[in-house]
């Protein structure tokens, strides 16, 4: 797949409401241009579901467990800050880490 097609499928599911993207957090606005969103899924329950998870599946396996918690996370405070009259913008913090071998 090419990248205008992936493009056009991410666009695609962002305006049915099944993912939304976040841009990275920077305090240079040309910085932010240039860095890649994280994509959350719209619905937990949903991304379950398609990959076949469940509670207990979950639990056994952390490496999915956490994205889902954070996914949840991001999705109740979005649904909490569209009752506010206040207006909020989301962005994530990509942290990078180097690891220095002696």
């Amino acid at each position: 797949m090419n990248r205008i097609t992936a493009i056009d499928y991410l666009s695609l599911l962002e305006y049915q409401f099944l993912i939304d993207r976040i841009p990275e957090w920077s305090t240079n606005r040309i910085k932010r241009l240039i860095k890649t969103p994280k994509i959350y899924a719209g619905d937990t329950g949903f991304a379950c579901a398609l990959l076949h998870q469940n509670r207990s599946s979950l639990l056994k396996n952390r490496t999915l467990y956490g994205p889902f918690v954070e996914t949840f996370v991001f999705q109740e405070l979005r649904r909490q800050a569209s009752a506010s009259e206040d207006y909020y913008s989301f962005f994530h913090f990509r942290v990078v880490m180097v690891l220095k071998l002696i």
